[in-house]
């Protein structure tokens, strides 16, 4: 993209705010005079619910839930990849930049990890942005990982972990009622 001397009209658009009882919030777009980027997909809640498509799609709820799409809306290069799909009661990583979010493994009381970010120069030096947070664990268990997002929580009264500040990155998952998803 060109940059002139000139002024451009930068929004930066705000993360998605965690949960107790529902569907994570999604991020808001983020727009750069004339390039738009859509903010990352709410994660799914526990019981089959859903990840919201989003320029990284969240992680499916654990049960059923199916992950949500990545590139929506789509952009030639493409914004990011999709969630991870649930298995059994143990939700999915949510989609990065670099990667679709991860399923859980099926043995195990482990949510899925992440999808991983992008390295980039912008500021002088390598910077990873863009990681998907990590899916909700059972009880026994532990949420999914996250390389710089938020790790999911779990059944054992752990919430789940928010991504970290200024980078893009997704908050973590959680599947029990009473804990809260990572913003």
């Amino acid at each position: 993209f060109p940059v002139i001397a000139d002024e451009y009209t930068i929004t930066v658009g705000a993360g998605g705010a965690g949960v107790t009882l529902g569907v994570g919030g999604s991020g808001e777009n983020s727009v750069f005079s004339t390039i738009t980027s859509a903010g990352g997909g709410g994660g799914g809640y526990y019981n089959g619910y859903n990840g919201v498509a989003g320029g990284s799609g969240g992680g499916g709820g654990g049960h059923t839930g199916t992950g949500g799409a990545g590139d929506t809306p789509s952009t030639d290069p493409s914004q990011g990849n999709n969630g991870g799909n649930a298995i059994s009661s143990k939700g999915a990583g949510g989609g990065g930049a670099g990667e679709a979010g991860h399923a859980p493994i099926s043995s195990g009381n482990k949510g899925g990890n992440g999808g991983n970010g992008v390295a980039n120069t912008i500021t002088g030096s390598p910077v990873t942005y863009a990681a998907g947070g990590g899916g909700g664990g059972t009880t026994g268990g532990t949420g999914g990982s996250s390389s710089i997002g938020g790790d999911g929580g779990s059944g054992d009264a752990v919430d789940a972990g928010d991504g970290d500040a200024n980078t893009g990155s997704g908050g973590g998952s959680v599947n029990e009622s009473t804990f809260t998803s990572g913003n």
